[in-house]
């Protein structure tokens, strides 16, 4: 007779045959409330369930109930405001309610569901137990549903979706891993824990684990990818805005062979004569320089500094020169790594002070952790006094009036060191140092020149980086994978809560310079930021041209792009926003590789080899317009795209309104006479143009303004309005150049009132006017002036 055993059945002989799982077993009773936590007591542990807000719960383990101590490195709020919530008995369940969700709470074994408040299961432990041991490792364990796809996990070159794959979160000097990632059925998961944590999508259920540490999870309900980010970020912080030139072009330089050409820094006269090369003879858009510097005298930046070596030339005086780059409007990162020197005056002071990392015999580490640096130890950012030591030597800098650091990290932490402070080792400690690392730097500028926006251009974060924006790639880039795999790297960097990636050109070091690749000259000016090494001029004349062109078009559009990156700081939003985020309910932007949106209105798609000229682009719901030719594609397909080598393709949402400035800007606000307004109408024309001064914290304190731009229309009229600014930033007076694109046919333009006349001339002139092209079907408004006021077009007879 054949034997039909039960799943039950089978579970039991798996357990007696492998013996390594150990679950919470089943709740014992009774629960205990104290203020927002609830503490249920089960046969084999202990949970406590937070309840931090609304959609966010706290929910942790441990065998005896003896719970660690709150990290304060990566978690900024522990102390939540009330949540008005209620428990209910329910026999098999307890249940806990919010204003916003559910959590069924079953007794046995012991499991957590999410449940919206319509009943609809977001997310259910696996029915044979959730959390739980796997021997030594503590695991999670949730079920895997058809419609759910995972994003996040930090900087992956790869592509957004995890479905099906299996990752882990430890961070290496290629990538930075967060520890969270969301998925689509509608919420997010951030894994509390700073060991190197495992994650398999493959099966059901999923799980999520570590080999040390804590089960301590947050389950953030969205149900939305934007809300859920931005709950994330309210538990590891937001970042703050960086200053505006930022988001522009910058140049690195050191001394570097490449096939065999030389190039040389050549000190402080030759960093100079590049940058007024740059201003004067090449047309070169340029907003910042990253200064290498090596030797002794690597990151310890003291009075009288002088690097000097064969090639390098000198650097007399570091503050004329500073002055003479911010005279030029170029700002000046100097590199650091995280280490300091043994023939430095600096490393006396750490050994006495005990500020160094351990190895297992109690002897600081020794070995190389940078760029040609001499050999020296690795500082314990754990400690906050050594973090503070650390960032007073940057003291000097910050007075002579650098802008920042570029935080380098050339050797992982290695295995088995031990922090002196907070007794971690390596394997508990890894994740968290380059954070530190970057934390110490970031909070020196800031201190020191409280009114001076500083970026950080971190190689390597984790869980809460954003607090130290910006993050750098540097040489963290996929060899052999220079633009779709970089461009991937930021996409998903931005759906793990780190808004500003910036891309740095090192395939400079793996191809020829003059026979740069064409097509990363594009993609350098389309993302957060692009830097390009060595070099300047490549002497490839077409990747040259499309440097410059692109380059000059994201300073066109920088008023777009600050916007969109104050709204990074506010929210938690990425600026580089994966499609999923904008879209999440459209399965065909699960698999979008190589495409992203800047913002909400711009959909770009870089091409990553110069010998291809066509690429498939999805596109979600609505009408998607060229940015070149004006082509109209509908949504919700698939489109083969030609993109000759001049061409990246850039598509517009209809409904967008897209502020730009003037033509020709060599960096940031460097004319500032109009403002251009690109309207492409359709459903929901608004936006919120956003505008600080650019450098200072002030808008923190509310100094800054925004102006609101709209557009209604009608079968046979369109009425566009610009609100008159609000806010405590005074508005620098300018001239308004409104284009409306898609228009075949005008009977009137009516501003405020006033009846406007038809002239193609006086446009040129920026005087009262109107133009239309009908070829393009773009009509131009000319209004002079009319910065701080309200405008009212009337725009009669359009598409009769």
């Amino acid at each position: 007779m054949r034997k039909i055993f039960s799943f039950s059945t089978i579970l039991f002989l798996f357990t007696c045959s492998y013996g390594s799982w150990e679950y919470v077993g089943g709740f014992k009773g009774p629960y205990l409330i104290d203020n927002s936590e609830i503490t249920f007591p089960c046969s084999n542990a202990v949970v406590k369930i937070g309840i931090c807000a609304d959609d966010i719960f706290r929910i942790r383990m441990s065998r005896e109930g003896n719970f660690v101590p709150d990290e304060p490195y990566v978690v900024i709020q522990y102390d939540w405001p009330g949540v008005d919530y209620n428990v209910e008995d329910q026999g098999d369940f307890i249940l806990v309610t919010t204003r916003r969700v559910e959590l069924n709470i079953r007794k046995e074994p012991f499991g957590i569901i999410l449940k919206d408040l319509s009943g609809r299961v977001i997310l259910s432990d696996a029915s044979d137990g959730g959390m739980g041991w796997d021997g030594e490792r503590i695991i999670c364990r949730k079920v895997l549903t058809e419609s759910d796809h995972f994003f996040g996990l930090g900087q992956r070159y790869e592509k957004s979706d995890m479905r099906g794959e299996t990752r882990d979160c430890w961070v290496t000097r290629e990538e930075t891993h967060v520890p969270f990632f969301m998925g689509t059925d509608g919420y997010g998961i951030f894994f509390h824990n700073t060991w190197r944590s495992e994650y398999d999508f493959t099966k059901n259920p999923y799980t999520f684990s570590a080999p040390g540490g804590e089960m301590d999870y947050y389950l953030i309900y969205g149900p939305d990818f934007k809300h859920i980010l931005g709950q994330y970020t309210e538990i590891t912080g937001k970042s703050p805005l960086p200053p505006k030139w930022a988001f522009g072009f910058f140049l690195s330089k050191w001394d570097e062979k490449v096939n065999g050409i030389q190039y040389i820094q050549d000190g402080q006269d030759g960093l100079l004569s590049m940058v007024r090369s740059a201003r004067e003879m090449w047309d070169w858009p340029l907003d910042g320089i990253r200064v290498h510097s090596k030797g002794c005298d690597q990151n310890f930046y003291a009075g009288g500094l002088a690097w000097a070596d064969d090639g390098w030339g000198e650097f007399p005086n570091i503050k004329e020169m500073l002055d003479e780059m911010h005279a030029m409007n170029c700002h000046v990162l100097f590199w650091e790594t995280p280490g300091v020197p043994q023939c430095s005056d600096m490393y006396k002071e750490g050994m006495e002070s005990n500020y160094f990392l351990l190895e297992e015999d109690g002897i600081p580490w020794i070995g190389e952790y940078g760029y040609t640096a001499p050999h020296g130890s690795l500082v314990d950012f754990s400690n906050p006094e050594a973090r503070r030591w650390w960032g007073e030597h940057h003291y000097f800098m910050v007075d002579a009036g650098s802008d920042g650091v570029a935080g380098d990290w050339h050797s992982v932490v290695e295995d088995n060191l031990f922090s002196p402070y907070s007794k971690m080792l390596s394997d508990e400690s890894r994740n968290l140092f380059s954070l530190l690392f970057n934390q110490a730097s970031y909070d020196a500028y800031r201190e020191r020149n409280p009114e001076k926006r500083c970026i950080t251009f971190g190689l390597i974060y984790w869980a809460g980086g954003q607090r130290y924006p910006m993050h750098g790639t540097q040489d963290s880039h996929h060899s052999g994978m220079n633009i779709e795999g970089e461009m991937m790297g930021c996409i998903n960097l931005g759906l793990s809560g780190i808004p500003f990636r910036i891309y740095t050109d090192n395939v400079t070091r793996e191809i020829d310079p003059r026979n740069s690749n064409t097509r990363l000259s594009q993609y350098m000016a389309l993302t957060v930021a692009g830097e390009r090494t060595l070099t300047a001029l490549s002497g490839n004349k077409v990747a040259d041209q499309n440097y410059r062109f692109y380059g000059k078009l994201k300073y066109q559009l920088m008023p777009y792009v600050y916007t969109y990156a104050r709204e990074a700081a506010r929210t938690g939003l990425p600026l580089v926003r994966s499609m999923v985020l904008e879209y999440q309910n459209d399965p065909g932007t699960y698999s979008a590789y190589g495409q992203y949106l800047m913002g909400e209105d711009l959909l770009i798609a870089p091409l990553w080899s110069d010998t291809t000229f066509y690429r498939d682009i999805y596109l979600p719901e609505g009408e998607w317009i060229d940015f070149f030719d004006e082509t109209v594609y509908q949504g919700m397909q698939t489109i083969s795209y030609h993109a000759p080598i001049d061409r990246a393709p850039i598509l517009i949402r209809s409904g967008a309104i897209i502020p730009m400035a003037p033509e020709g800007q060599r960096y940031v606000d460097d004319d500032k006479s109009h403002l251009n307004i690109h309207i492409y109408p359709g459903d929901n024309n608004t936006f919120e143009l956003y505008e600080d001064d650019g450098v200072s914290y002030d808008y923190e304190k509310g100094v800054y303004s925004v102006t609101r731009f709209s557009c209604e229309q009608t079968r046979s009229e369109l009425l566009v309005k610009k609100s008159k600014p609000e806010g405590k930033y005074n508005i620098p007076e300018r001239d308004h150049i409104f284009c409306i694109h898609k228009i075949r046919k005008v009977n009137s333009v009516i501003v405020n009132g006033a009846v406007l006349a038809e002239n193609r001339d006086k446009l040129k002139d920026r005087e009262l006017c109107w133009f239309i092209d009908h070829q393009l079907q773009k009509l131009w408004i000319s209004i002079p002036g009319g910065a701080n006021q309200e405008l009212t077009i009337r725009i009669t007879g359009t598409n009769e």
